[in-house]
C-alpha cells in the first residue's frame, strides 16, 4: 500500500524516475510508510531529475560500491545546506544488506494495477507496470506465483501496459512455462504486434520468437502473421512500427530471430521486390497520395542489414554461425541491396513511384552497404562493381542521397570503421560541388586524412615497441586480397613476373604458395591513404561515361574529356599527396612507383581494358608537376600491394611499357578550371567550352543516373578486395 501511493504520488506528477525509485526502494527498506510519507513529501517541494536518477542508484540492488557514493555526493550536493531535506529521505541513502523484494507485496500491486485498468486511470497503470519490470528484472522470479494474474492484465490490452507484463512473463518463468501461460494469448500478441507502438510491438515480438520461435512457426510466430495478405493491408504506420521491431531485434538477439528467420526474411525479400500489386490497390482504396511500399522497403532493408550484422557479432562463439553460413547470409542480403540501387530505387518499374520516393529506397539501400562494409570482413564481400554502383550515388539527382551518403562516408571513415578505398567516394563527392561546399567539404576531408596519418604513427610506435628483439612479418592473413612486388627493377630486367609476384592463373587453381600481406600489413595498409589511389583510380575508369577516345573526336554524346578526368584525379592528388617541392617531394616518390606497378597490370574487371592506363597517365602528369628530374624521387624501399579484384598481374610481363603514354604529352602539366568541368544537375558552373567562349557548347552530360551492369564473362574469376 505504501508502495502504490508513492507510485501514485509520482505518477502524478509525471516523474517515472520517482516512481521506479520508490517502488524498486521501498520494497527494500523499512520501516516502508514513514519512508513513503517522506519521500512523497519531499517530491512537493523538489523536482529535479538528477535527484531521482541518483535515488535509482542508490535504490538498485546492481549498483556498484563507486555509483554509490557518486549518487550520494550528488545528492547531498544538490541538497545543499537543507538539513531537514536530508533527513527526509535518510531511509533511502541508507544501504541495507536486504536484497530480496517482499514477495507479499507483489499480490497487492497487482489487484492495485487491475483496480487501475478497470476504473480507466491509465496513466497509473503505466507507470506501475513499468516500475514493476523494473523490479522483475532486478530478483527474478519475483513474480513466479502470480504469473496468471500477469496474464490476465496482458490479455486485457491496456495501452502502455500490455508490453511491460509481457516482458515480466519472458523474465519470470522458463520457456516451457511461458508457452503454457501465453497459450490463450496468442492472438492478443500477434494483435500487439501491429498496435502501432513500437515499445509494445518489440516486446511482443520478443515474446512471440523467445516463446514460439522453432516450435509453432505457423500459428504463433510473427513471421506467420506478417506473411499472410492481410499484413499488406495493415496501416502503413502499423507495419512499419512492427518491421522496427523486427530490426532492432535482429541486432540485439540474432538467435533468438534466427528461428524466425526464414519466414521474416522472406517476407522482407518479398516486399522489396513483389507485392507492389497489393500496395498499389491499399493505395488505390485509401486515396493515399503516398506510396506505402517505399516506407516498408526502407524498414525491410534495415531487418535484413540488421540480421547480418547481428549474426556477425556472435561470429566465433560457440552458439554462433559458422564462417561460410555468416558470409552466405551477407551476400544474399548484398543481392538484395544490390537489386535497389540497380534498378534506381524502383525494384517494381512502378509508373507511380515519385522521385522523392525512388531517391529514398535507393538511398536506404546504399546506407545499409555502408553498414555491412563497416562488418569486419563484409567490405571483402562487395565486388568491384557493388562497389562502383553504391559509389556512383555521390553524383545522384537527388541532393539528399548525395549529402547523406558522402557525410555518412566521411563519419564511418572518421571512426576508423570503412576500409581505405572509401575514400573513393569523397573523390567523386567534391567534383560536383560548388566553390563553397567544396571549400567546407575539403577541410574536413583533410581533417579525415591527418587523422588516418596520426593513427598510422600510433600504430607504428606501438608495432616498434612489442617487437624489439622479435623479428618476423607475423601472422599471414588476406592472402588472396593483395598483390606484391618488392623489386620493379628486376622484375623488368628478367622480362617477367618475378618468383616474389603472386600467380595469379595457378592461385585461381589452387596451385602455388599464396603470397600476400601479413596481419599487420593490413592494419598499416587500410590506415594509409596512398592506398585509396589504386582503388579511385579503378573507379574513374569505371566511370559510365568514359571517354572512348582520349583525342576527343569520337566520344558519344555526354561522355566526359579529359580534362573533366583530370578534374577527378587533382581532387585525388590533393587529397592523398603530402605537401612537398622538387628537393623534398613528400610521398610522391611513394605514388610514382605504385602507379608504375599498376602500369604493370591488367584491369580485373575489363581485361584488355586501356581505362586503367589512361586515367594512369593522367595522374602521373599530375603528381610530376613539380618534380624536376627523376633524380628528385628517392627510391621506396618496401613493398607495394594491389588489390587483386581491381588488378591482375600479368605473367608474360607488364602489359604496357612504362614510357608509353596514352594521353597527349604535355596533358596535365596545367590545372583543370576551379569550377565543376560539368554543368551538373543541381546547376554548377558551366562547360569549358562555353566559359572559354570557343566555339558552340557542348551539351551538359546529364547526372550519372545507375544502371544494370554487364553480365559477367563466362569463367571470370571471383576475386577479394583489400
Amino acid at each position: 500500500a505504501a508502495a502504490s501511493r508513492a507510485a501514485a504520488g509520482g505518477a502524478g506528477g509525471g516523474d517515472v524516475g520517482h516512481v521506479r525509485a520508490a517502488l524498486v526502494g521501498l520494497s527494500r527498506w523499512v520501516p516502508a510508510e514513514d519512508a513513503t510519507e517522506k519521500l512523497v513529501s519531499f517530491d512537493a517541494k523538489h523536482r529535479d531529475g538528477h535527484i531521482f536518477k541518483a535515488l535509482g542508484v542508490l535504490c538498485s540492488p546492481t549498483s556498484t560500491a563507486r555509483a554509490i557514493k557518486k549518487a550520494r555526493d550528488d545528492l547531498m550536493k544538490r541538497l545543499g545546506g537543507k538539513s531537514d531535506d536530508a533527513e527526509l529521505i535518510k531511509p533511502l541513502i541508507r544501504r541495507t544488506a536486504m536484497n530480496t523484494v517482499h514477495v507479499d507485496s507483489v499480490p497487492h500491486m497487482l489487484d492495485l494495477l487491475r483496480t487501475a485498468i478497470d476504473d480507466g486511470d491509465l496513466r497509473f497503470a503505466r507507470s506501475s507496470a513499468d516500475l514493476m519490470l523494473v523490479m522483475a528484472k532486478c530478483f527474478p522470479g519475483l513474480f513466479a506465483s502470480s504469473m496468471d494474474v500477469v496474464a490476465d492484465i496482458v490479455k486485457a490490452g491496456a495501452d502502455g501496459v500490455t508490453a511491460p507484463m509481457m516482458e515480466i512473463l519472458a523474465t519470470g518463468t522458463d520457456r516451457s512455462e511461458l508457452r503454457n501461460t501465453l497459450a490463450p494469448l496468442k492472438k492478443t500478441l500477434l494483435d500487439s504486434c501491429l498496435s502501432g507502438d513500437c515499445d509494445e510491438a518489440k516486446a511482443a515480438v520478443a515474446s512471440l520468437v523467445n516463446t514460439y520461435g522453432g516450435k509453432d512457426k505457423t500459428l504463433t510466430s510473427l513471421a506467420a502473421s506478417l506473411a499472410s495478405e492481410e499484413a499488406l493491408d495493415v496501416d502503413n504506420d502499423k507495419l512499419e512500427t512492427v518491421l522496427r521491431a523486427l530490426a532492432s531485434l535482429a541486432l540485439e538477439d540474432a538467435l533468438s530471430f534466427a528461428t524466425v528467420a526464414d519466414e521474416v526474411v522472406g517476407f522482407c525479400k518479398g516486399l522489396i521486390v513483389d507485392n507492389e500489386d497489393a500496395a498499389d490497390n491499399r493505395r488505390a482504396r485509401t486515396g493515399s497520395a503516398d506510396q506505402p511500399g517505399c516506407r516498408r522497403r526502407v524498414m525491410c532493408c534495415k531487418v535484413l542489414t540488421n540480421y547480418a550484422r547481428g549474426l556477425a557479432r556472435l561470429s566465433g562463439k560457440p552458439a554462433g554461425p559458422s564462417v561460410d553460413s555468416l558470409h552466405a547470409t551477407a551476400r544474399d542480403v548484398m543481392d538484395v541491396l544490390d537489386s535497389v540501387i540497380t534498378t534506381d530505387g524502383n525494384p517494381h518499374n512502378s509508373d507511380r513511384a515519385s522521385f522523392d520516393e525512388k531517391a529514398e529506397t535507393r538511398l536506404a539501400a546504399a546506407t545499409c552497404m555502408l553498414r555491412l562494409a563497416r562488418v569486419p570482413g563484409f567490405d571483402a564481400l562487395i565486388s568491384p562493381e557493388r562497389f562502383q554502383r553504391v559509389a556512383f550515388l555521390v553524383e545522384d539527382e537527388s541532393e539528399r542521397v548525395r549529402e547523406t551518403l558522402r557525410n555518412k562516408v566521411l563519419h564511418y571513415m572518421n571512426a576508423g570503421r570503412l576500409p581505405v578505398r572509401y575514400l573513393a567516394f569523397l573523390v567523386l563527392a567534391q567534383v560536383p560541388m560548388g566553390k563553397d561546399d567544396r571549400k567546407a567539404f575539403k577541410f574536413a576531408v583533410s581533417r579525415l586524412i591527418a587523422n588516418m596519418r596520426a593513427r598510422l604513427q600510433r600504430l607504428k610506435e606501438a608495432t616498434a615497441r612489442a617487437s624489439r628483439g622479435t623479428g618476423g612479418r607475423g601472422d599471414a592473413t588476406m592472402n588472396d586480397s593483395f598483390d606484391e612486388e618488392v623489386d620493379l627493377d628486376a622484375s623488368q630486367d628478367k622480362g617477367g613476373a618475378r618468383a616474389g609476384d603472386v600467380d595469379m592463373e595457378a592461385e585461381a587453381g589452387g596451385k602455388g604458395e599464396a603470397s600476400g600481406p601479413s596481419a599487420a600489413d593490413v592494419q598499416r595498409i587500410q590506415m594509409m591513404p596512398e592506398y585509396a589511389v589504386p582503388a579511385t583510380v579503378h573507379l574513374i575508369a569505371h566511370l559510365p561515361d568514359f571517354p572512348t577516345d582520349v583525342n576527343g573526336r569520337g566520344n558519344a554524346d555526354g561522355a566526359l574529356t579529359l580534362k573533366e578526368l583530370q578534374a577527378y584525379v587533382e581532387v585525388m592528388v590533393d587529397m592523398v599527396a603530402s605537401d612537398g617541392d622538387a628537393l623534398n617531394p613528400g610521398n610522391t616518390s611513394f605514388l610514382l612507383h605504385m602507379l608504375r606497378r599498376m602500369r604493370q597490370c591488367d584491369d580485373t574487371q575489363s581485361p584488355g581494358s586501356r581505362n586503367v592506363h589512361i586515367v594512369n597517365d593522367i595522374v602521373r602528369n599530375v603528381l610530376t608537376r613539380n618534380v624536376k628530374t627523376d633524380s628528385d624521387l628517392s627510391q621506396y624501399p618496401g613493398k607495394i600491394w594491389l588489390p587483386v579484384a581491381c588488378f591482375t598481374q600479368l605473367a608474360s610481363g607488364p602489359v604496357f611499357s612504362v614510357m608509353e603514354s596514352l594521353v597527349p604529352p604535355d596533358f596535365g602539366v596545367s590545372r583543370s578550371p576551379t569550377k565543376s568541368p560539368r554543368k551538373k544537375a543541381h546547376g554548377h558552373g558551366p562547360s569549358p567550352a562555353k566559359a572559354a567562349g570557343k566555339g558552340k557548347a557542348k551539351s551538359p552530360a546529364k547526372r550519372r543516373r545507375v544502371s544494370k551492369s554487364p553480365p559477367a564473362k563466362a569463367g571470370a574469376k571471383a576475386a577479394g578486395t583489400a
